[in-house]
């Protein structure tokens, strides 16, 4: 019958010993998180503000980037976080034979906040997601075909995805700018104030 088989599910779902004991361990685990965010002030402060970063997607950046103070330019940070463009204009991307530079948490995590970007079009970096899209379709009205690699072959270029994708891209480079310069702004608020500093350690 109609509706049997999840309701199977459910059932089972709902007595399976070791599904609640993950859950419940799952729920400890995001709680820790939390506690752990708490205590870092350009989280409480910044970060949190922004509409669509939780603690996951927090907790990812924070723990890959670590002190801020170590990138001297916003550029090297970019680089860092894979967000980066090439010298010819390409957005980064694993190639055959080359080695990655990035760290992939972290492009993971800029790939996650661009995500969230796009699902919330009436945020303020949704908007700014929205914008930069306006722009591409403005720039490639109609996509075009074009040859790559040594055998030529032909790919379509600027659809409606890779527009999409590039969105993705640009936008997550954009926060990373952002980023960068808030977290280096506030480093700096925390300098004028030692005991806040304490607090934020």
């Amino acid at each position: 019958p109609e509706g049997e088989l999840e309701d199977m599910f459910l059932e089972a779902k709902a007595t399976d010993m070791v599904l609640r004991a993950l859950l419940t361990a799952e729920s400890q685990a995001e709680k820790l998180l939390e506690e752990s965010l708490a205590e870092f002030s350009f989280y409480t402060e910044v970060l949190s503000k922004v509409v669509g970063i939780g603690p996951r997607i927090a907790a990812r950046i924070v723990s890959q980037v670590g002190d801020i103070r170590k990138f001297s330019t916003v550029n090297k940070f970019k680089a860092y976080c894979g967000v980066h463009l090439l010298s010819d204009g390409r957005f980064a991307r694993k190639r055959v034979g080359q080695r990655a530079n990035w760290s992939n948490n972290l492009r993971q995590a800029f790939f996650l906040v661009a995500d969230q970007m796009n699902k919330r079009p009436d945020s303020e970096w949704g908007e700014r997601f929205l914008a930069i899209k306006a722009k591409f379709q403005l720039k490639y009205p109609e996509p075009v075909v074009v040859e790559v690699g040594p055998e030529k072959r032909e790919v379509k270029r600027y659809t409606k995805g890779h527009i999409h994708k590039m969105t993705s891209w640009r936008a997550a480079t954009k926060f990373a700018e952002w980023l960068y310069r808030s977290w280096k702004r506030h480093e700096k608020e925390l300098a004028k104030h030692p005991i806040q500093q304490q607090k934020a350690a």
